[in-house]
């Protein structure tokens, strides 16, 4: 369970990586969707290449799009909503709540697929969420409170959370299926279908993309270098803590490092303001995780 739970935490730190070349796309304006679309295509490129090299599992290719597909539809629209709630700022609550779909293939997990239930995982759960939501308020000098985020933003954080949340529940059974299938395979299937998505939304889009340049392309080239890794240690962990029923705590704990690792980035880097409420927050946080790492 060691090496699961050390696969968790290199899962982590690679969505923050994700999280954090899109804030800084976003701050220089980088269109959403030609942003995703060269992203995912280069990811789905790398990832076709490293397959290439060992092409097993391909007799299982139709099965996995029934699981792989859905999962990437469900999180191209997720991942598209968030970027445009961090707007130019990266505020750490836009990204922050998305983060909590983690709830859903938690909950799935143990109801319907016969994961580890109990008391300490719920517990971590709550605090978890419990911190997230306290965030939503500051104090301001003279002492009165105001919302971090607009009553819209809080909204469309809260359906990025749920719409990607699904498409979570899908990659669990996509983990599972395909035999032989290794997990660059499946990741690739899912860039590759993220990849259509987003290239449908730019040609919605239709406008010009003329801040779609070198300086941001280059953020595009390294959110497919972690997004392909993401996504291979993600299968890759899902498998190992599957042997101990506990594939839905994956998310749960991966999700939870990457919230505390944007935060401390848009504090340090961004230069968003960290109060004293919100280092209890991340304490909480923290908490939480250990909270579920018992249990």
């Amino acid at each position: 369970m060691t090496v699961g739970f050390l696969l968790t935490s290199l899962l982590g730190l690679l969505w923050a990586a994700v999280g954090i070349t899109v804030a800084l796309a976003r701050r220089r304006n980088c269109p959403i969707w030609h942003f995703y679309t060269a992203g995912s295509g280069g990811a789905a490129f790398l990832c076709w290449i490293w397959w290439s090299f060992d092409p097993v599992g391909s007799g299982a290719i139709p099965r996995l799009l029934l699981f792989t597909a859905p999962a990437a539809i469900f999180n191209a629209l997720g991942q598209a909503l968030t970027m445009y709630n961090l707007k130019s700022s990266g505020r750490a609550l836009a990204f922050a709540l998305p983060q909590t779909n983690f709830i859903f293939p938690f909950l799935y997990a143990g109801i319907f697929l016969g994961g580890v239930f109990n008391v300490l995982n719920v517990t971590g759960l709550a605090l978890i969420t419990a911190a997230i939501l306290c965030s939503g308020q500051r104090e301001t000098e003279n002492g009165s409170r105001r919302a971090l985020l607009s009553f819209r933003e809080l909204g469309l954080g809260v359906a990025a959370a749920v719409i990607v949340g699904m498409g979570q529940i899908f990659l669990l059974y996509a983990a599972d299926t395909g035999g032989d299938a290794p997990p660059i395979l499946k990741s690739a299937l899912i860039l590759t279908v993220s990849t259509a998505v987003y290239g449908t939304g730019a040609w919605i889009d239709r406008r010009r993309p003329r801040r779609l340049k070198f300086r941001s392309l280059r953020y595009g080239l390294l959110w497919s270098i972690a997004a392909t890794l993401s996504y291979y240690v993600l299968f890759c962990s899902i498998a190992v803590m599957a042997e101990s029923n506990r594939s839905g705590v994956v998310f749960a704990l991966a999700g939870s490092m990457t919230i505390v690792l944007f935060w401390l980035f848009s504090a340090l880097k961004l230069r968003d303001r960290v109060s004293k409420r919100q280092i209890a927050i991340l304490l909480l946080i923290l908490a939480g995780i250990v909270t579920i790492r018992l249990g």
